[in-house]
């Protein structure tokens, strides 16, 4: 009997996957909280379309019950229960993460760039925007895994400052 899909499961994600293809191609994938939506199936595709290699991370449950469907567990393809930030910078060419909550509550770095902003004069809620607007941008840069060489990074700096910061 078929699964019936699920919101967030293998109906949602491996289209997606499907539309970012051409960048598996020999890459090390480390996908974060997809396990639990589509049973493993998820890093199995995509080590079947291309992927070196394939790190799932996810919470314990789901990980075991991974590990137990014998069509997933195969060279070069891992199920571990785990944070991704313990995980050492550089071993990926390629992260999916399947929500973005946490990133986007990190109210400490928040804080953080707001206090920098009200530094620079800002009123409370126009710093309280501009640090979000600066975090979210970043998250996204990560997210989506934007590359840049360095002499444009370098030249696109003074926009970056002026737009992100106003001044």
């Amino acid at each position: 009997m078929a699964r019936a899909p699920t919101r967030g499961g293998e109906g949602e994600i491996l289209p997606r996957y499907v539309f970012l293809e051409p960048l598996l191609a020999d890459a090390r994938v480390l996908e974060v909280g997809a396990v639990s939506l589509t049973g493993g199936r998820s890093a199995s595709f995509l080590k079947d379309r291309g992927a070196a290699s394939v790190l799932a991370l996810d919470e314990a449950e789901a990980i075991e019950r991974a590990r137990k469907d014998r069509g997933v567990a195969r060279e070069g393809l891992d199920f571990r229960p785990g944070d991704y930030k313990e995980l050492p910078a550089g071993l990926f060419d390629l992260i999916f993460l399947h929500s973005a909550a946490p990133l986007a509550t990190d109210h400490q770095r928040i804080a953080i760039l707001k206090q920098i902003f009200l530094d620079m004069g800002n009123p409370d809620d126009e710093a309280f925007v501009r640090a979000r607007i600066a975090y979210f941008h970043q998250v996204g840069y990560y997210t989506l895994g934007v590359k840049e060489d360095r002499a444009q990074r370098l030249r696109l700096l003074p926009l970056y400052i002026r737009f992100l910061t106003g001044r």
